[in-house]
């Protein structure tokens, strides 16, 4: 049975732990509507019995795994403090993000279906990062990092749309690089581009 990391810690191998992984990898591979509760004790080597037994229903069992992912990115993005240095955060947003998804395939389709299928998980993590970059962009502005005239409105997602743009078009991505898409030396290259791209802009 595959391990996954970025969802069950190493001392975690309980009945409930494997059938919740089995779980978020279906659900990532076929959505959470298209996989049955069948499916997930199939692929847990278990009874659907036992999987109802342990998380009472599918729509509990997906809240369970919506759970396991946000609290991953949210250990994540706790090591990232406000702060008056705008290429530090930008480098720290990077890594955190990298850190979490860049070696976990499983994980960046899950996510992709999460966003595009605006499950629960998808909302929780894109409010509590918009309002780490809100936070952030106003640290900034109080000290006179931002040009002024910026809209406080979409300034958060503007910078949203440049962390979440890479999870999305990861296909994409994967056509164009030698190396993959979220590699840690493709990550830091990326994130150097854009804090290029914030601080000095594109056009002339």
């Amino acid at each position: 049975m595959q391990t996954n990391t970025a969802l069950r810690r190493p001392e975690d191998v309980t009945a409930r732990a494997r059938i919740r992984d089995s779980a978020f990898r279906l659900f990532a591979e076929r959505g959470t509507a298209a996989t049955s509760v069948r499916a997930i004790a199939d692929a847990a080597g278990t009874s659907p019995a036992l999987v109802l037994h342990h998380f009472g229903s599918k729509k509990r069992l997906a809240r369970a795994v919506d759970d396991a992912v946000a609290s991953s990115f949210r250990a994540a993005l706790a090591t990232i403090a406000p702060s008056d240095s705008a290429e530090l955060v930008s480098a720290q947003v990077g890594s955190a993000f990298g850190t979490v998804i860049g070696s976990d395939p499983t994980l960046r389709k899950y996510l992709r279906r999460a966003l595009l299928e605006e499950n629960p998980v998808s909302t929780t993590l894109v409010d509590e990062l918009r309002e780490l970059v809100r936070v952030g962009l106003d640290v900034f502005d109080e000290t006179g990092g931002l040009r002024p005239g910026t809209d406080p409105r979409w300034r958060p997602y503007q910078v949203l749309f440049v962390v979440l743009g890479p999870l999305l078009l990861e296909p994409l991505l994967q056509r164009e690089l030698e190396g993959h898409a979220f590699d840690p030396d493709v990550v830091e290259s990326r994130t150097r581009a854009n804090y290029e791209f914030f601080a000095r802009g594109l056009l002339s």
